[in-house]
Parts: C-alpha cells; structure tokens; sequence
C-alpha cells in the first residue's frame, strides 16, 4: 500500500468513527488487502443481544453506477445465505460526485478531502488559516 492509499484510507476511516462511533460500540474493520470478495468495511455493534451490522463499499467514481451498487449487493447477499443479515448497506464517494442511480435503500456518506470537479476527481485543501499574501 503507498502513501496516498493509507492517507485516504485514514481519511475514510475517520468518517466512518464520526458516523459510527465507537463510543457507541460501533467495530469498524476493513478488509483485508488481498480480498476483493469482502466489502471494504464491515461495520458492527451488539446490543440487547442483537446484532447490526453494516457493509460499506468505496465507490471512488465521479458517477456511482451499476457496478458499484451490485458489487454491494452481492455482498449483501451472501451475507444472508450465511444467516448474518445486514441492517444497511452504504457507499463512500468524493462530494459533488453523480448519485442518482443509487437506490434510497442504500445510504451514501460523502468523504469531504475528494471532490467531482468536471471528469476529475481532486483532493480538497483545507487551511486552518487564510493563505499568505503573494509577494509581488
């Protein structure tokens, strides 16, 4: 895995722990490197003896298409045929990137470093304090 892979993995696993918190018992894992045939992130927390689980997918597309969305639900279902059903299932994107083929069953969270900007998609900078001047 190089540098930028584990910068945007860190980026999405912190909107993971905002969205799932572990406070509230959220288990929050990622899928192993070599295992394409898991989601990238199963999501759990037990409680009142029950348990919620959650697959969530990367989708790092400027549009979110059929692929990504049966990719997903393949997952889904083999997670059924294995008596582990799944409460949610959702997508991580870029901001601003094309959702409308997603259905409403399936939740989406924006990563707010990536953003759609025309066919690209691009790192978002944030400063904690304005720029400074440009010398002349």
């Amino acid at each position: 895995m190089g540098f930028a892979e584990d910068a945007l993995y860190s980026y999405i696993e912190r909107a993971l722990r905002r969205a799932f918190p572990p406070r509230e018992g959220w288990e929050i894992r990622r899928r192993p490197s070599r295992n394409d045939r898991v989601p990238d992130y199963f999501i759990q927390k037990k409680r009142f003896g029950r348990t919620h689980r959650i697959l969530v997918e990367v989708a790092l597309a400027t549009r979110v298409g059929a692929e990504q969305i049966d990719h997903l639900n393949r997952y889904a279902e083999k997670m059924e045929k294995l008596l582990l059903p799944c409460e949610k299932k959702a997508l991580i994107v870029p901001s601003d990137a094309d959702i409308s083929e997603v259905p409403n069953e399936i939740d989406v969270l924006f990563l707010d470093v990536l953003r759609v900007e025309g066919d690209e998609i691009v790192w978002v900078k944030k400063f904690a304090y304005p720029p400074p001047p440009e010398e002349e």
